[in-house]
């Protein structure tokens, strides 16, 4: 389970790194279940641990959640290095 885990969180990390503008719940939540990775549950879940290990803020405006992110890396070597831990099984 922890490496489905740390797929999520480097998933989420990676579409955050993608885009020029913060994106929603919404968003990152349709994505992952449009395409089957998982449930709503666990995307919740991996971006409550994104936030609580301060790799991404959420910003809250209305009803809408945004997250982006904090470093942003020109490819995945990148986050390697700076969030060993996300490869490691945490």
């Amino acid at each position: 389970m922890a490496d489905l885990h740390t797929m999520y969180r480097v998933m989420i990390l990676y579409m955050l790194n993608q885009v020029e503008y913060p994106l929603t719940n919404t968003q990152i939540t349709n994505f992952i279940l449009e395409k089957e990775y998982t449930n709503y549950f666990t995307v919740q879940e991996i971006l409550s641990d994104l936030i609580s290990s301060q790799l991404i803020p959420a910003e809250s405006t209305h009803n809408n959640t945004r997250y982006r992110i904090i470093f942003p890396c020109k490819n995945i070597g990148c986050h390697q290095r700076r969030y060993p831990h996300l490869f490691c099984g945490a």
